[in-house]
């Protein structure tokens, strides 16, 4: 009779979300607020940064960008990512000071997720998070399908 050698199952990956914001005080705080969430986050100091890691196979299950970024900004980030086949569907979110309807619309012509505004508090960030990738609330299963009604769910939250 064989044997059989029985390894104990590995903890689920955390999930992994890039942060893309210029402003290093703003990197920080998304740092320790993902940490303190539950995810791991990857950094990146720029557009082009973050395309780098993109354009990875390294594994990211969201994009949480700023819109004011030099050289290439968060809708051109966006765009780019959109344009990458193995991130097509990757959930995106804009964390941004502008809130109004044309630069909304913007987003979601882009291929946006959700669009969250400035300021605000650990504790929303992560519900946004939460509810984009489906984590405690069961999954999405239309995520990859339909990026509008999320959208929509979250910018009513």
């Amino acid at each position: 009779m064989p044997e059989f050698e029985i390894t104990p199952p590995t903890p689920a990956r955390r999930p992994v979300v890039l942060f893309c914001d210029d402003a290093p005080t703003m990197r920080l705080l998304l740092r320790n607020i993902l940490r303190e969430g539950g995810y791991d986050g990857l950094e990146a100091d720029s557009g082009p940064a973050a395309l780098q890691v993109l354009a990875s196979m390294q594994p990211v299950d969201l994009l949480l960008t700023d819109l004011h970024m030099p050289g290439l900004d968060g809708l051109g980030v966006v765009r780019q990512a959109r344009a990458l086949a193995h991130r097509r569907y990757l959930p995106i979110v804009m964390l941004t000071t502008e809130s109004t309807p044309q630069r909304v619309r913007e987003g979601a012509e882009a291929g946006l997720t959700a669009w969250m505004v400035k300021p605000f508090t650990g504790p929303s960030l992560l519900g946004v998070l939460a509810k984009v990738l489906g984590r405690r609330a069961g999954a999405m299963s239309q995520r990859n399908v339909d990026r509008g009604s999320i959208r929509a769910s979250v910018a009513s939250s």
